[in-house]
């Protein structure tokens, strides 16, 4: 199996990361005679983000603070194969979880127009979204697109979503007109392109669905989640669920809150530098419960027996099969323990034999592990044996206490 790691790129990594930002280099000349001294910055305010497979770095990203609450991409680089191995959107994804961890309300990139049919796609999927474009006529005659992601560290129910997003539309500069069902939008002429004529479009609630239209496209709440990560929608029957599991299969898995000299794939905001070693299929397992309410983004907690919850993640796809189908099903499922598989079928009914199994994603583990003791003074109920569902109230509590500094 071959051997995947996210980590902060050192000194010895200066010309392997120069050359998969070359392309960068290439349109800005000024950028190449920085990158030396960007990748040798020993402040902190810098950082450079490697994905490496086998010892090759495959994917860069590089970054810089520019506030308390705002960092710049000055570059995003991809490598032969970047795609095929997921390290396109993996690093990317991991300075998301680190700049969310630092409270960052915005991520900015100016990307310049040459790259765009290359990294365009791999930026809107880790939820950056185009604000405007630079034309470059004077001086170099390089144009650009700036492209920003915003962080939301908010919960809001389903019902508030239509509203949310015009708050999200009118902060963009587009004008609203209420309507029955929805409402329509177009970009306020003071701000329209030249040469480009702005048109209404429609938005309308269908179920958990909204519908965008001309032309006519759905948009999942998983969708909006992912583009303002790390908010979350929900809904009064939508409950988050918690996960056991025993510790040794745990640090096959996750990552824990604290340092384990069994296991060397801790990095987070408070472990900076720290290599974590990737998982390209977060796989967790259980018995099947509430599959009615399963769903794209649906909250995840993980219970370790005798250390407590240590962190939340979120459902990227879920399905259910016979434990024999996993290992043909998935291309890296990992080390399993068939008899503890077996332990999480349902033995009766209409899903008898089979196994709920969730592929999750934006895992962060807590500041600090939540015991038992504490989580039964949230709820005397508390049962961690089990695969159970938790209260969207409960849910938060116990991250909240989680992120606590000690």
């Amino acid at each position: 199996m071959m051997e995947v790691v996210v980590r902060q790129a050192g000194s010895r990594d200066i010309r392997a990361v120069s050359r998969i930002l070359q392309p960068w280099c290439k349109e800005d000349p000024s950028f190449e005679k920085e990158l030396p001294q960007l990748l040798s910055d020993t402040s902190g305010r810098v950082r450079c983000t490697v994905f490496e497979v086998d010892k090759i770095i495959r994917s860069a990203t590089l970054w810089v603070v520019d506030s308390p609450n705002r960092v710049r991409l000055l570059a995003l680089g991809l490598g032969a194969g970047a795609a095929a191995l997921g390290a396109n959107l993996r690093v990317l994804k991991e300075d998301i979880l680190e700049w969310s961890g630092m409270n960052i309300s915005t991520a900015r990139i100016d990307l310049p127009l040459a790259l765009a049919p290359h990294l365009i796609d791999v930026l809107r999927n880790g939820g950056f979204l185009p604000e405007g474009f630079a034309t470059g006529w004077e001086m170099s005659g390089k144009s650009s697109v700036r492209l920003v992601k915003h962080f939301l560290y908010r919960t809001i129910p389903h019902s508030e979503v239509m509203n949310f997003l015009q708050e999200v539309l009118l902060s963009m500069g587009y004008e609203i007109r209420p309507e029955a069902d929805g409402f329509r939008y177009r970009i306020r002429e003071e701000f329209a392109l030249p040469f480009i004529f702005s048109t209404w479009h429609r938005v309308v609630a269908d179920g958990p669905d909204i519908i965008f239209h001309p032309p006519a496209r759905a948009l999942k709440w998983h969708d909006v989640e992912e583009m303002f990560y790390p908010l979350r929608i929900y809904s009064p029957d939508e409950k988050p669920l918690l996960l056991p599991m025993d510790k040794e299969r745990a640090m096959r898995v996750i990552d824990l809150p604290r340092p384990d000299p069994r296991q060397n794939s801790l990095f987070n905001n408070h472990h900076v530098g720290k290599e974590k070693i990737v998982r390209l299929n977060n796989i967790a397992y259980c018995y099947p419960i509430r599959i009615q309410h399963m769903r794209q983004g649906l909250p995840l907690m993980f219970y370790v027996n005798k250390v407590g919850a240590v962190g939340s993640a979120r459902v990227a796809e879920w399905f259910l099969d016979e434990p024999e189908n996993l290992h043909k099903r998935m291309d890296e499922i990992g080390d399993i323990d068939e008899e503890e598989l077996k332990e999480h079928v349902a033995a009766s009914g209409p899903r008898a034999g089979k196994i709920l199994v969730m592929k999750f994603h934006w895992y962060q583990p807590f500041k600090r592990a939540v015991s038992l003791d504490e989580l039964r003074a949230l709820d005397d109920t508390f049962n961690p044996k089990r695969t159970r569902s938790l209260s969207s109230e409960l849910f938060h509590s116990i991250s909240s206490a989680g992120n606590l500094a000690d």
